[in-house]
């Protein structure tokens, strides 16, 4: 049993190491799933997930997508200027798209139907929700209200980063559910920060 499964973190089932199906085992293996250096149940739903992968392998994927996404992301900032002139498309589009490929990412490390249950889990259906609909939102903003309404360019403009800070603000909240305690000591500096405010 691993450290985290033996003392109340992690989920146990996931982490408890994985017994083969040998009816005897030799004692280096005795010795290494003692010390917990045997593959965890997650480990080896992750092989199954995508086999021809290695673990060093999904880590580079996850890596190399995130960084994209991140750089996508912040490259949108190059269109700015284009969003405040009327034309919110560019910045809508690489904004959104560079957030879609950062949560994406973790298809490398999980796989997508283990991702998208973890996306469905109470703790994160909330606000998985409300940034996946946020992120549609800012792209049906950017391409059908200028085309389908009278509204102004800057009124648009307003409307999309609107979308975009409730996009910015579900996909912190949900990263915060991936680090423990991380929501709660969040919640806890904005009430220390509120409270100092004031």
């Amino acid at each position: 049993m691993s450290f985290w499964a033996r003392f109340g973190g992690g989920d146990s089932e996931e982490d408890t190491p994985y017994q083969s199906s040998a009816a005897q085992a030799s004692f280096l293996d005795g010795v290494r799933g003692a010390v917990g250096l045997q593959p965890t149940r997650r480990e080896e739903v992750i092989d199954a997930t995508c086999p021809t992968l290695t673990f060093k392998q999904r880590l580079w994927g996850f890596g190399i997508c995130f960084g994209i996404g991140c750089i996508v992301s912040l490259g949108s900032m190059m269109f700015w200027h284009k969003l405040l002139q009327g034309n919110p498309g560019p910045f809508a589009i690489n904004y959104t798209l560079g957030n879609l490929i950062s949560v994406a990412s973790t298809f490398f490390l999980m796989g997508p139907h283990r991702q998208l249950k973890r996306m469905s889990h109470p703790t994160r259906a909330g606000v998985a929700l409300v940034f996946v609909l946020s992120a549609a939102a800012t792209l049906v903003c950017a391409f059908l209200l200028p085309s389908m309404t009278q509204l102004s360019d800057n009124v648009i403009a307003v409307i999309i980063v609107a979308c975009i800070v409730v996009q910015f603000s579900a996909f912190f909240w949900y990263a915060l559910s991936y680090i423990p305690y991380g929501r709660r000591m969040c919640k806890a500096c904005f009430s220390s920060a509120m409270q100092e405010g004031v």
